[in-house]
């Protein structure tokens, strides 16, 4: 009698560390499968950031910049010496692009005190004839030589260009681009149209394109274009040097002729203004590196976290397999079901990091470029790529389940 309540006792015992064990075997595939999901929908948010920003980059680098940096090389001009008379400093400068013109392998040189993408300001402008009450127009100023447009490939639309002889003995003219002929000008022909500065009446000759100066992202706003002779000292000017020949080449003749009229002024600052619109995304490059990086980590851990856990799975579940199996189961059968239970896992995943990334992007919408924040595009290409990913990282588990011995596996079992 005692031995038979020693042998209940011990079947009671036995049931209840089984069922403890099974409770405890489910409760980690739990916890292993939100693993599995967090790092998908993880990966999913990060890939959908990198996809966007990666979208944004591309849209910027197809802006039309308004003017062609390309085969351009710039030089800060900054004379030693000090200047009698406005004459005087013009017809220095006058001569520095007079002998840069006559390198050999120079196309043209345009003179500026503000090159694209570099220093921002702004001026007030009136239109003659306008309101008492009208407050004017804000406007950024281009002090530029007569050769300066035709250097940067500006378009000409309408009108002249400024000529060599805009000086002070001649009428004050300006150049304005063709968002201000429209906006300022509306149905009415801007040519010949009278603006007020703090330097005076202009009298408008040309009409010229928009050009992005204050960034990639920033339209181009109202555009002036003052010819530098009538417009006073400058202590420095910018010189553009457009030559099919590298920057290094040409740079050591450009040097040598700035020294035989000034041995004192420096000249070895220049750039070229290709590397001055690489600086204007590089922030947006270095941005896009970091997303992408951390995006590839979280992909890479996505896929190595599915592998582990549906390795750790086929293992347990060996037995199991084995039962299958043996009641008439196929291979196929078995990698059908790894790789469903893999999928299913990757989409709830795909489907929480898809709405974490949704509020995301619009609270980073700001950021991006000629792309909406709700992109299809970069939500679908991120799917397709996480559900691969995780297809391949549970193929490998599945095949190897399909391979169980079924006698072996009951024996073990």
């Amino acid at each position: 009698m005692r031995a038979l309540w020693v042998i209940e006792v011990g079947l009671s015992f036995s049931s209840d560390a089984a069922a403890q064990g099974a409770m405890w075997t489910r409760s980690g595939v739990r916890i292993r499968e939100l693993l599995v999901i967090s790092e998908v929908a993880l990966a999913c948010a990060l890939l959908v950031f990198g996809g966007l920003f990666m979208r944004s980059f591309q849209e910027l680098l197809k802006v039309d910049l308004g003017y062609t940096p390309a085969q351009s090389v710039a030089w800060q001009l900054n004379p030693s010496r000090s200047f009698e008379s406005p004459e005087e400093e013009s017809s220095f400068f006058e001569q520095i692009v007079t002998r840069v013109e006559a390198i050999q392998g120079v196309e043209s040189v345009g003179l500026t005190d503000a090159l694209p993408l570099g220093k921002n300001r702004s001026w007030g402008l009136q239109v003659l004839g306008a309101p008492e009450d009208d407050e004017g127009v804000s406007i950024f100023p281009h002090v530029v030589d007569s050769r300066y447009i035709e250097t940067m490939k500006i378009p000409l639309l309408a009108g002249r260009n400024l000529a060599i002889d805009d000086d002070r003995d001649s009428e004050q003219v300006v150049l304005i681009n063709d968002l201000a002929a429209k906006t300022i000008f509306p149905g009415q022909d801007p040519l010949g149209q009278i603006i007020l500065s703090g330097s005076g009446e202009h009298l408008v000759v040309g009409v010229v394109g928009d050009l992005r100066h204050q960034s990639l992202e920033l339209g181009s706003g109202f555009q002036v274009y003052f010819p530098y002779k009538q417009m006073g000292d400058f202590s420095t000017l910018e010189m553009v040097v457009r030559s099919p020949l590298p920057a290094a080449t040409i740079a050591p003749a450009v040097s040598a002729a700035l020294k035989e009229l000034d041995p004192a002024m420096p000249t070895q600052d220049f750039w070229t203004l290709t590397a001055t619109v690489d600086q204007a995304v590089s922030a947006r490059r270095f941005a896009l590196s970091l997303l992408g990086a951390f995006a590839g980590v979280a992909l890479l851990l996505a896929g190595l976290g599915i592998y582990g856990v549906l390795s750790y799975s086929v293992t347990e579940r060996v037995p199991e397999i084995g039962v299958r199996m043996a009641l008439g189961a196929s291979a196929q059968d078995v990698r059908q079901q790894v790789v469903g239970r893999t999928l299913i896992l990757t989409l709830v995943g795909i489907a929480i990091g898809g709405m974490v990334s949704v509020v995301g992007t619009r609270l980073l919408g700001a950021l991006l470029f000629g792309v909406e924040p709700t992109d299809p595009a970069t939500f679908v290409a991120v799917a397709t790529i996480l559900v691969l990913v995780a297809t391949i990282s549970g193929l490998i588990p599945a095949i190897r389940a399909s391979r169980t011995d079924s006698a072996a596996a009951m024996r073990v079992g």
